[in-house]
Protein backbone atom coordinates (compact mmCIF):
# COMPACT_ATOMS: atom_id res chain seq x y z
CA UNK A 1 0.00 0.00 0.00
CA UNK A 2 2.70 2.62 1.02
CA UNK A 3 4.74 1.97 -2.24
CA UNK A 4 1.54 2.53 -4.57
CA UNK A 5 0.99 5.98 -2.35
CA UNK A 6 4.48 7.00 -2.94
CA UNK A 7 4.17 6.47 -6.76
CA UNK A 8 0.97 8.56 -6.94
CA UNK A 9 2.62 11.03 -4.80
CA UNK A 10 5.82 11.27 -6.59
CA UNK A 11 3.85 11.71 -9.74
CA UNK A 12 2.22 14.83 -8.27
CA UNK A 13 5.12 16.76 -6.52
CA UNK A 14 8.53 18.47 -7.96
CA UNK A 15 11.70 16.38 -6.50
CA UNK A 16 12.27 19.04 -4.33
CA UNK A 17 8.83 18.56 -2.68
CA UNK A 18 8.26 15.06 -2.76
CA UNK A 19 11.61 14.67 -1.05
CA UNK A 20 10.80 17.02 1.82
CA UNK A 21 7.59 15.05 2.16
CA UNK A 22 9.49 11.38 2.56
CA UNK A 23 11.59 13.75 5.53
CA UNK A 24 8.53 13.98 7.32
CA UNK A 25 7.34 10.77 6.90
CA UNK A 26 10.22 9.51 8.45
CA UNK A 27 10.16 11.97 11.07
CA UNK A 28 6.89 11.60 11.83
CA UNK A 29 7.75 8.09 12.72
CA UNK A 30 10.65 8.40 14.66
CA UNK A 31 8.12 10.66 16.63
CA UNK A 32 5.16 8.33 16.62
CA UNK A 33 6.94 5.44 17.74
CA UNK A 34 8.17 7.15 21.21
CA UNK A 35 4.29 7.88 21.82
CA UNK A 36 3.24 4.59 20.68
CA UNK A 37 1.18 6.24 17.82
CA UNK A 38 0.21 3.93 14.81
CA UNK A 39 3.84 4.29 12.69
CA UNK A 40 1.62 3.24 9.22
CA UNK A 41 -0.68 6.61 9.79
CA UNK A 42 1.97 8.53 10.99
CA UNK A 43 3.71 7.94 7.85
CA UNK A 44 1.24 7.96 5.33
CA UNK A 45 -0.20 11.60 6.74
CA UNK A 46 3.70 12.23 6.62
CA UNK A 47 3.90 11.57 2.43
CA UNK A 48 0.45 13.04 1.76
CA UNK A 49 0.60 16.23 3.94
CA UNK A 50 1.95 18.66 0.97
CA UNK A 51 -0.20 16.93 -1.67
CA UNK A 52 -1.89 20.38 -2.84
CA UNK A 53 0.96 22.29 -2.59
CA UNK A 54 1.74 22.01 -6.29
CA UNK A 55 -1.51 21.47 -7.85
CA UNK A 56 -3.65 24.06 -9.55
CA UNK A 57 -5.85 25.50 -7.65
CA UNK A 58 -8.65 25.27 -10.28
CA UNK A 59 -8.54 21.87 -9.93
CA UNK A 60 -9.14 21.51 -6.16
CA UNK A 61 -12.35 23.81 -6.82
CA UNK A 62 -13.50 21.58 -9.35
CA UNK A 63 -13.62 18.50 -6.55
CA UNK A 64 -15.53 21.08 -4.06
CA UNK A 65 -18.75 21.95 -2.86
CA UNK A 66 -19.92 25.05 -3.02
CA UNK A 67 -19.44 26.00 0.94
CA UNK A 68 -16.11 24.22 0.53
CA UNK A 69 -15.40 26.83 -2.75
CA UNK A 70 -15.85 29.40 -0.39
CA UNK A 71 -14.15 28.50 2.59
CA UNK A 72 -11.37 27.78 0.38
CA UNK A 73 -11.22 31.21 -1.51
CA UNK A 74 -11.34 33.17 2.02
CA UNK A 75 -8.13 31.35 2.86
CA UNK A 76 -6.98 32.14 -0.28
CA UNK A 77 -7.75 35.20 0.06
CA UNK A 78 -6.00 35.99 3.20
CA UNK A 79 -3.80 33.41 4.05
CA UNK A 80 -2.66 32.15 0.61
CA UNK A 81 0.46 30.18 2.32
CA UNK A 82 -1.79 28.14 4.03
CA UNK A 83 -4.67 27.28 1.16
CA UNK A 84 -3.09 24.14 0.27
CA UNK A 85 -3.44 22.63 3.86
CA UNK A 86 -7.02 22.72 3.76
CA UNK A 87 -7.23 21.89 -0.24
CA UNK A 88 -5.49 18.64 1.13
CA UNK A 89 -7.90 16.48 2.29
CA UNK A 90 -10.28 17.37 -0.50
CA UNK A 91 -7.50 16.59 -3.11
CA UNK A 92 -6.68 13.82 -1.21
CA UNK A 93 -9.62 12.00 -0.27
CA UNK A 94 -11.16 12.47 -4.35
CA UNK A 95 -7.94 12.43 -6.45
CA UNK A 96 -6.48 9.54 -4.10
CA UNK A 97 -9.44 8.01 -2.59
CA UNK A 98 -7.51 8.43 1.22
CA UNK A 99 -10.72 7.50 3.73
CA UNK A 100 -8.88 7.68 6.88
CA UNK A 101 -10.36 11.05 8.48
CA UNK A 102 -7.59 11.20 11.04
CA UNK A 103 -4.81 11.17 7.97
CA UNK A 104 -7.41 14.11 6.50
CA UNK A 105 -7.23 15.79 9.51
CA UNK A 106 -3.25 15.72 9.97
CA UNK A 107 -3.19 17.06 6.34
CA UNK A 108 -5.44 19.74 7.20
CA UNK A 109 -4.18 21.01 10.06
CA UNK A 110 -0.04 20.73 9.06
CA UNK A 111 0.42 24.13 8.48
CA UNK A 112 -1.81 26.09 10.82
CA UNK A 113 -2.04 24.24 13.67
CA UNK A 114 -5.18 24.38 15.57
CA UNK A 115 -6.66 23.92 18.97
CA UNK A 116 -7.03 20.56 20.67
CA UNK A 117 -5.52 18.76 17.62
CA UNK A 118 -5.34 14.89 17.91
CA UNK A 119 -1.82 13.21 18.52
CA UNK A 120 -1.51 12.06 15.00
CA UNK A 121 -2.16 15.90 13.68
CA UNK A 122 0.14 17.06 16.58
CA UNK A 123 2.60 14.92 15.20
CA UNK A 124 2.68 15.95 11.71
CA UNK A 125 2.57 19.46 12.37
CA UNK A 126 5.83 19.60 14.21
CA UNK A 127 7.26 17.25 11.55
CA UNK A 128 6.69 19.37 8.93
CA UNK A 129 8.74 21.94 10.66
CA UNK A 130 11.81 19.86 12.04
CA UNK A 131 12.87 17.83 9.24
CA UNK A 132 16.37 17.41 8.61
CA UNK A 133 16.84 19.49 5.24
CA UNK A 134 14.67 22.42 7.44
CA UNK A 135 17.73 25.11 7.65
CA UNK A 136 16.06 26.28 11.15
CA UNK A 137 17.43 27.30 14.04
CA UNK A 138 15.12 25.67 16.30
CA UNK A 139 15.04 23.09 14.30
CA UNK A 140 17.24 20.91 16.96
CA UNK A 141 15.85 22.23 19.98
CA UNK A 142 12.38 21.24 19.28
CA UNK A 143 13.20 18.11 17.77
CA UNK A 144 14.39 17.00 21.18
CA UNK A 145 10.93 18.09 22.94
CA UNK A 146 9.15 16.16 20.50
CA UNK A 147 10.45 12.88 21.58
CA UNK A 148 9.68 13.70 25.36
CA UNK A 149 6.62 15.97 25.00
CA UNK A 150 4.29 16.78 22.14
CA UNK A 151 2.25 19.08 23.50
CA UNK A 152 5.94 20.71 24.56
CA UNK A 153 6.81 20.40 21.21
CA UNK A 154 3.39 21.80 20.09
CA UNK A 155 3.82 24.87 21.74
CA UNK A 156 7.31 25.53 21.07
CA UNK A 157 6.44 25.04 16.97
CA UNK A 158 2.97 27.30 16.95
CA UNK A 159 5.53 30.16 18.75
CA UNK A 160 8.42 29.43 16.14
CA UNK A 161 5.92 30.10 13.63
CA UNK A 162 4.71 33.16 14.95
CA UNK A 163 7.96 34.95 15.40
CA UNK A 164 8.93 33.69 12.12
CA UNK A 165 6.01 34.99 10.33
CA UNK A 166 5.83 38.64 12.26
CA UNK A 167 9.73 39.22 11.12
CA UNK A 168 8.61 38.55 8.04
CA UNK A 169 5.21 41.26 8.59
CA UNK A 170 3.28 37.83 7.24
CA UNK A 171 -0.63 37.46 8.44
CA UNK A 172 -0.99 34.96 11.43
CA UNK A 173 -3.91 32.35 11.01
CA UNK A 174 -5.76 33.02 13.64
CA UNK A 175 -5.64 29.11 14.13
CA UNK A 176 -1.73 29.53 14.90
CA UNK A 177 -2.57 31.63 17.65
CA UNK A 178 -5.17 29.12 19.11
CA UNK A 179 -2.79 26.34 18.97
CA UNK A 180 -0.01 28.48 20.52
CA UNK A 181 -2.59 29.31 23.12
CA UNK A 182 -4.63 26.27 24.06
CA UNK A 183 -0.96 24.58 24.49
CA UNK A 184 0.30 26.93 26.37
CA UNK A 185 -2.58 26.03 28.82
CA UNK A 186 -1.68 22.56 29.07
CA UNK A 187 1.69 23.20 30.04
CA UNK A 188 3.07 24.41 33.72
CA UNK A 189 4.20 27.72 33.84
CA UNK A 190 7.78 27.27 34.61
CA UNK A 191 8.32 24.61 31.45
CA UNK A 192 6.37 27.63 29.04
CA UNK A 193 8.48 30.10 30.59
CA UNK A 194 11.88 27.83 29.53
CA UNK A 195 10.59 26.78 26.12
CA UNK A 196 9.41 30.52 25.13
CA UNK A 197 12.91 31.93 25.79
CA UNK A 198 14.49 28.95 24.50
CA UNK A 199 12.61 29.39 21.20
CA UNK A 200 12.93 33.52 21.46
CA UNK A 201 16.28 32.94 22.05
CA UNK A 202 17.53 31.12 19.05
CA UNK A 203 14.75 32.73 16.83
CA UNK A 204 16.56 36.17 17.23
CA UNK A 205 19.87 34.77 16.49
Amino acid sequence: MHDSLVLDIKKLLSTKRFLHSLEVAKTAIKIAQNHKINTSLAYQAGLLHDIAKEVDMNEVYKLCSEKQKKQLQKIEANFPKTWHAFAGPIFARNKLEVKNNSILSAIKWHTTGKANMSKLAAIIFIADYIEPTRKIPTRKYISELALVNIEKAVYATSLANIISLMARNLSINPYTIKCKNFYLSKICNTDAKIISEKILNLSIR
